[in-house]
């Protein structure tokens, strides 16, 4: 449940066309208290057509939300903090995908920009990404360098 009073005007932003609801979540916690909920109270459901199989057609949106956020709000150093954490999970995710799929176009942008973002490590990640056996080592070391980023 959200207080009118909370919600941007305009609502979604419509340059963001994927992560517009994340977006919006972001400018309605800005304006006051949340709280969270310990319960189930919705169902998601997923298939063969999720926004989440798609995750590099989509991936730019994110980035370019955490971008936006940091530019209205980033004369806070937390928010500046908690978008270039953001950032870097993001990235190290779809990084993990890119090697997963064999998909070294996207493996090669997003080490990247990882890289552009002050993430350490871009040439070991990528150098693990083109290994034979990559999505099995990646898969084993993926809780490990969550902690580390």
């Amino acid at each position: 449940m959200v207080a009118r009073a909370a919600i941007p005007a305009g609502g979604f932003n419509e340059k963001i066309s994927t992560a517009c609801d994340w977006l919006l979540f972001i400018e309605i916690s800005s304006k006051g208290k949340v709280i969270r909920l310990d319960e189930v109270l919705s169902i998601y459901r997923k298939h063969d057509n999720n926004i989440g199989h798609k995750i590099f057609s989509y991936a730019d949106n994110f980035l370019q939300t955490l971008d936006l956020v940091e530019e209205k709000y980033g004369k806070d150093p937390k928010v500046v903090a908690a978008c270039n954490k953001g950032r870097k999970r993001f990235l190290l995710g779809i990084i993990y995908n890119a090697i997963l799929v064999k998909n070294k176009e996207a493996l090669t942008k997003y080490v990247e920009i990882y890289k552009k973002s002050g993430g350490n490590a871009p040439r070991l990640i990528y150098a693990l990404g083109s290994l034979p056996f990559s999505s099995w080592l990646f898969r084993s070391i993926k809780n490990s360098l969550k902690k580390i980023f």
